[in-house]
């Protein structure tokens, strides 16, 4: 047979390559897809988490705000029966004093308090400002210590009549246009006084600021104190600060510099009263 004759071939491989191989970089990218897809998975996760917390949250809100609503509804009522209760206890009050005449009215009360911030002003804030002056002011002080020399000034200048700045200014001797803190001192002092002045005439009682005293005369308790360490045993000598009054019952008493004729502090120029 004539095939048999001829030469035997082989299969020609190059003919049909083989399958290429996945390559490195596409192998990467699948496995960085997986990564991706993880993650993804993962913020869904969490997300349905804070979805569910920020339910919970909302309803717990709502919860709240309802009760913050009846709460203040209470609230509203209580203060309304407190309203009530205080106008009745004042109507009982004034039914029950009505007939007496043994307690203070609620003028006199006020006149209590304005007592006590008149003795706050002197012994606190107006004798800061004496010692201020003493050493700012171009007068002599006719009586030591000099503190108490433009203390006595000054209560005078606020209380026998309505302060005025320029009077005190002139009184105590002073240049204010070189000393702002002294002057921003003066100006509180008189602004003080002027309120307590508002507030005793706003009661309508009767009222004054007492200067009258006798020297020499014995210490009169039931008018006068004596200042500070002073004796309260040796007559008065000077005048510090003036009593407070509310019709012709004393509620501040004066206070006085009290010693002997002889004494060194009663030298030299009088205080003014």
């Amino acid at each position: 047979m004539s095939f048999l004759n001829r030469p035997f071939s082989q299969k020609n491989d190059s003919a049909h390559p083989p399958l290429p191989r996945p390559q490195a970089g596409k192998q990467e990218d699948c496995r960085g897809c997986a990564r991706l897809q993880g993650q993804i998975d993962i913020g869904s996760q969490r997300l349905s988490a804070l979805e569910l917390c920020e339910g919970e949250l909302r309803r717990g809100h709502n919860a709240a705000v309802a009760r913050l609503h009846q709460l203040s509804g209470e609230l509203d009522n209580a203060l309304a029966q407190i309203k009530r209760l205080e106008k009745r206890q004042a109507a009982m009050l004034a039914a029950s004093t009505r007939q007496r005449d043994d307690l203070p009215s609620q003028a006199h009360a006020a006149h209590q308090l304005i007592a006590r911030d008149y003795q706050t002003l002197v012994e606190q804030r107006l004798l800061a400002l004496a010692h201020q002056v003493a050493l700012a002011s171009w007068h002599l002080p006719g009586h030591q210590p000099a503190s108490l020399y433009f203390l006595s000034l000054l209560t005078q200048e606020l209380f026998q009549a309505r302060p005025a700045r320029d009077a005190v200014e002139e009184a105590l001797g002073l240049d204010l246009a070189h000393s702002s803190e002294l002057s921003s001192s003066v100006e509180r002092a008189v602004t003080d006084a002027e309120a307590l002045w508002d507030r005793a005439e706003a009661t309508g009682l009767a009222f004054r600021w007492d200067f009258e005293w006798h020297p020499n005369a014995p210490l009169d308790p039931s008018r006068q104190a004596a200042w500070g360490s002073c004796d309260p045993r040796l007559p008065p000598q000077h005048l510090i600060a003036p009593a407070y009054l509310v019709e012709q019952q004393v509620h501040c008493l004066q206070l006085m510099l009290t010693g002997s004729t002889g004494d060194d502090r009663g030298s030299g120029v009088p205080l003014p009263g």
